[in-house]
């Protein structure tokens, strides 16, 4: 049965293995599958970036104690990726910044 976890700051002390088995499937994804732009291939084969903060916010789909799913939340008060790196996708509306809306 898939879990979610939310891994905060507060919490993230306890979740070291599971986060570094994520930025792992994203580095197999967005680097290796996918060939993204901008991403630098790391020796260590993991994917982090300018918005892996303190403040980011993760959830993560465990399966009997492995990651199979994975996102992050990023405060839109602060750098984002659609503000900072795809703002062309919000160009008719702008991006939206309010301390309750995630990207």
């Amino acid at each position: 049965m898939l879990e979610v976890h939310v891994v905060t700051g507060a919490n993230r002390h306890l979740y070291e293995r599971e986060l570094d088995e994520h930025h792992q499937i994203r580095h197999r994804i967005y680097v290796e599958e996918l060939h993204w732009r901008g991403l630098t291939p790391r020796s260590d084969k993991r994917e982090y970036d300018q918005f892996d903060l303190p403040e980011t916010v993760y959830l993560l789909g465990l399966e009997e104690g492995r990651v199979v799913a994975g996102l992050r939340l990023v405060p839109t008060t602060g750098p984002h990726l659609i503000n900072d790196v795809f703002p062309q996708f919000a160009s008719v509306r702008g991006v939206p910044r309010r301390a309750d809306i995630a990207e």
